[in-house]
């Protein structure tokens, strides 16, 4: 599945990059609405590289625009080449069953090479209403214009939820991720994606269904 794909990626991709030690720039919305609902902000390696598993489960945050930090994102998100990278801000969480909440705020050194990335993300997901879309007991819809994709796939007979919401403004690529399975998993999630477009003032990419 392309979607479990990318978000492993992403996963590992933050957890080098928190290990890697990072700087402290939080002033993007995307920052601080993580920090609004309780995701704690990684400063340095220091802070989690001995309780990875329990920074990861309760929720964790790093923002950076230090080249060394950028490059070992990319080096495990292969998707964004370090050069095009200005910034970025990567927030995760996953439980002990492996659902997980996958944030990313990119800012690129030019559009176009914003433009790029997003293409690629299309791509990616663009197809999913094709595989997904006529399952009896899902629930699914997409979105998608030039600027933004989103997705949104509930089932209650396979226990499962996932959520996809990217989006370009220029020069910066937001993306937000979900995949969330078992009752518990999902109202933990799903609730934290929830709160988190709750403090960006923006439309859940759930609203679709």
């Amino acid at each position: 599945m392309k979607t479990k794909k990318i978000t492993a990626v992403v996963l590992a991709s933050v957890m080098m990059l928190s290990l890697a030690g990072c700087s402290t720039t939080t002033n993007n919305k995307y920052a601080k609405a993580l920090d609004a609902i309780g995701y704690e902000h990684v400063k340095s390696d220091k802070d989690i590289e001995d309780r990875m598993d329990e920074a990861t489960e309760d929720g964790f945050y790093l923002s950076t625009s230090k080249k060394a930090d950028i490059e070992s994102f990319c080096d495990g998100f292969t998707y964004i080449d370090a050069d095009d990278c200005k910034s970025l801000t990567a927030g995760m969480k996953m439980t002990e069953d492996g659902s997980e909440l996958i944030v990313l705020s990119v800012t690129f050194k030019d559009a176009d090479a914003a433009e790029d990335f997003m293409d690629e993300m299309k791509d990616e997901f663009g197809g999913m209403g094709e595989v997904y879309g006529g399952f009896s007991g899902v629930d699914y819809a997409d979105d998608e214009d030039d600027d933004y994709f989103k997705l949104a796939l509930k089932s209650d007979d396979y226990d499962m939820e996932m959520y996809i919401d990217i989006t370009i403004d220029g020069k910066v690529v937001n993306m937000v991720m979900v995949m969330a399975s078992g009752e518990d998993d999902r109202e933990e999630i799903v609730g934290d994606m929830e709160d988190f477009y709750k403090e960006i003032d923006e439309d859940s990419p759930a609203d679709l269904l």
